[in-house]
């Protein structure tokens, strides 16, 4: 056959030319891509034949005639290309959605009803053994009652495309969600949407929850999708007589639970046409083209034809058109101004908690990233978002025309690139700043920069860094800004250093421990005594909002600092339902812990009865099931002498743990036994900074958040 695809991004790269592949078609396609990078990387990886040219211009001047074509081109691109593709009577297979306008979708399957030229659509998922099975079973249940779908976890697709954040192109609702609303189709028939809220405030939505029923049953619907968080990736139906589901990412199989609690594994035979395959995602792209083949081969119906899509189409523009916003969480109002707010590091923690205040009461925001596929967490706001290259200075200059206010967020901590990026990236952007004319630079650096002393640190105290190349490198910084700031007062230059940063969408010092305690991998360090320096976010935030419009901050540097508790206190309530359970090591436990490689019997025994804080020693054993009973009856009146940790100790025994208790020794970098305590006695009297949100709201809101999609 002579196939041709019409768009040579990441879903052609990484899922449809293994499945050509496979089928060994490799030889027969031509890709029409008009990125020169993509295309190279296409020739050099598959040896394939790819024409540089957008697809209106290769139509133009067909070159031959083709059996039938792929097109994975964004969503908007779809109509018109199944369009070309029709009137040369090429049959097509097009990337999910058909379209987001059900007109369109109407069109399209009008066009091929009355050419006779087939139009299929790509719902790969329909493939998959564990929906096949699922189907097939699901009178197991007996009546229905609910359906419940969710499927969400951090964005890792290998796609680096402005239509990412193009919201012509549609969000999460639009990608996976799509899938889902056609695998509800394809097992209940049509859905009658009841409500739907997401969190796209003019941009591109990372969250929905779409609520729908049955059209005949009037059974509820629920369908939860999220690029941002966890969630339990899992596709259920409740019934009378149990529940069926199948699990995202196990492909091979579903389950069904009866009234009593016994769990069955279900499989289809021979769930695929082509012979040999495993029941992997992988296998569903060939079963998938060569069903397709078939199709058009023997005149067979197709998997998905345009007018099954119909339906899911009309599902997806009722969403869109209906949606309400899933409100922000915000504590307080920055409102509206006239300036142009410029931001690097917009999409980490800080940067998009800050685009989210900004862009609340509608102001302009431009956030410059270097890759779209991370910058999903923040195209759901009405922002500008170019690609951005801190490294180079023109690029800078460029991007920073026109905005008045500038919020450097960006930093690197990795060895190889701290410098530049921390230090030259930093120089690049004051330069520019001033270049352009802007009003005010605002830079965050660390508390980093002054290490940890004993006693109370202030602006004034010397900078003894801390935390490696990236405390040395953000002193460098400093320094030289505050030397420039000293030089140059043309563009305001303000400095920020910020403490322990918690919160909403945080992760070192607010989801970290609480995930490493869930893997039986934290402790605390000489029982939390040490200070925790924390601040809040949101009061962050507003730190680095009135540094930016007070004229007599420049050339300042301001800790940031809430008002300092305890390790114990601020990692306990982090911890959740975990608190009570983690142990305690002291430093030298943890590191003789961290030292041991394998310690033997008398060894053992040894340890326990010289330190019982040695945990570690008792659940690093690799015979620890055989001897937790003979410690316990043979030790035990030995342990109550020597050992006031004992009862801890057997608690520890006691516990039965799936994963080998492991707590890393960098957790005294982070939680140590530290007495330093930050002043942001200076932010108070130049920039009127208080910590607005008590400890306590902020801690209730954090931990709200936590036990929603960590817990």
């Amino acid at each position: 056959m002579s196939i041709l695809i019409i768009g040579g991004g990441a879903v052609t790269r990484d899922l449809h030319l293994p499945a050509f592949a496979a089928l060994q078609l490799l030889p027969s396609l031509t890709i029409v891509e008009p990125n020169a990078s993509y295309a190279a990387a296409l020739r050099t990886a598959f040896g394939v034949e790819v024409i540089e040219q957008n697809f209106d211009t290769f139509f133009a001047n067909l070159p031959k005639k083709y059996d039938f074509a792929l097109i994975t081109l964004p969503n908007k691109l779809h109509s018109p290309a199944i369009a070309c593709c029709v009137q040369h009577k090429i049959p097509v297979l097009c990337e999910k959605p058909l379209t987001l306008s059900p007109a369109e979708a109407e069109q399209i399957a009008q066009l091929a009803q009355s050419t006779q030229i087939p139009v299929g659509v790509a719902m790969v998922r329909r493939f998959t053994p564990a929906f096949q099975a699922f189907r097939a079973f699901l009178p197991l249940v007996g009546k229905l009652l609910e359906v419940k779908v969710e499927d969400g976890s951090p964005y890792g697709w290998t796609a680096d495309s402005p239509a990412l954040i193009d919201k012509n192109n549609g969000g999460v609702c639009a990608d996976m969600g799509i899938h889902f609303l056609d695998l509800l189709y394809a097992a209940f028939g049509t859905l009658q949407p009841l409500d739907y809220q997401d969190d796209s405030y003019g941009g591109v939505e990372s969250n929905c929850n779409y609520q729908l029923q049955t059209t005949t049953d009037k059974i509820s619907v629920h369908l939860i999708l999220s690029r941002q968080y966890n969630l339990r990736n899992r596709f259920e139906a409740k019934g009378e007589q149990g529940t069926i589901w199948f699990n995202k990412n196990e492909f091979d199989c579903a389950y069904f639970e009866d009234k009593q609690g016994k769990i069955t594994k279900l499989q289809r035979q021979n769930p695929f046409e082509v012979g040999n395959l495993p029941l992997t995602f992988a296998s569903c792209f060939i079963e998938q083209i060569h069903n397709f083949q078939q199709a058009i081969r023997n005149k067979k119906p197709l998997q998905v034809a345009a007018i099954d899509a119909l339906h899911t189409t009309e599902l997806l523009a009722w969403a869109y058109k209906n949606r309400t916003e899933i409100p922000k969480k915000l504590h307080y109002q920055i409102g509206k101004s006239s300036h142009q707010y410029f931001i690097t590091g917009g999409n980490g923690f800080i940067g998009s908690r800050l685009i989210d205040y900004l862009t609340a009461d509608k102001n302009s925001v431009t956030a410059g990233v270097r890759s779209y596929r991370n910058a999903l967490n923040i195209a759901k706001n009405d922002i500008n978002i170019p690609r951005f290259d801190l490294l180079n200075e023109e690029d800078v200059k460029q991007k920073l025309q026109g905005h008045s206010h500038i919020i450097h967020l960006a930093y690197s901590s990795d060895k190889e690139n701290a410098a530049k990026v921390n230090i030259e990236g930093t120089k690049n952007m004051v330069r520019a700043a001033q270049s352009v004319g802007a009003e005010a630079i605002v830079i965050l650096s660390t508390m980093n920069v002054y290490g940890f002393p004993s006693g109370t640190v202030t602006e004034e105290s010397p900078m003894n860094f801390a935390g490696g190349i990236y405390g040395e490198t953000k002193k460098a910084m400093q320094e030289w800004c505050l030397n420039e700031a000293q030089k140059n007062n043309k563009t305001r230059i303000i400095l920020l250093n910020p403490t322990c940063v918690y919160g909403i969408g945080g992760k070192t010092y607010t989801t970290l421990p609480l995930e490493l305690a869930k893997n039986n991998g934290f402790c605390y360090i000489d029982e939390g005594r040490g200070v925790a320096n924390v601040v809040y976010v949101d009061n962050l935030i507003e730190a680095i909002y009135l540094a930016l419009h007070k004229p007599e901050a420049h050339a300042h540097n301001f800790i940031i600092n809430d008002e300092p508790t305890t390790w114990r206190q601020f990692l306990g309530d982090l911890l959740l339902d975990y608190a009570k359970d983690t142990p305690n090591f002291t430093l030298s436990d943890l590191q003789l812990f961290h030292d041991q490689q394998f310690i033997g019997n008398k060894q053992l025994v040894k340890g326990i009865i010289q330190s019982p804080e040695l945990r570690a020693l008792v659940s690093k054993h690799k015979q620890l099931t055989h001897l937790k009973s003979w410690l316990g009856k043979k030790l035990k009146p030995l342990l109550q002498k020597n050992a006031p940790a004992t009862p801890q100790l057997f608690s520890i025994l006691k516990q039965e743990r799936t994963v080998e208790y492991a707590p890393p020794i960098w957790l005294n970098d982070l939680f140590g036994n530290t007495s330093s305590i930050f002043s942001s006695a200076k932010a108070s009297k130049i920039l009127g900074w208080q910590p607005r949100i008590s400890y306590t709201t902020a801690m209730e809101t954090t931990q709200a958040w936590l036990r929603a999609y960590y817990l």
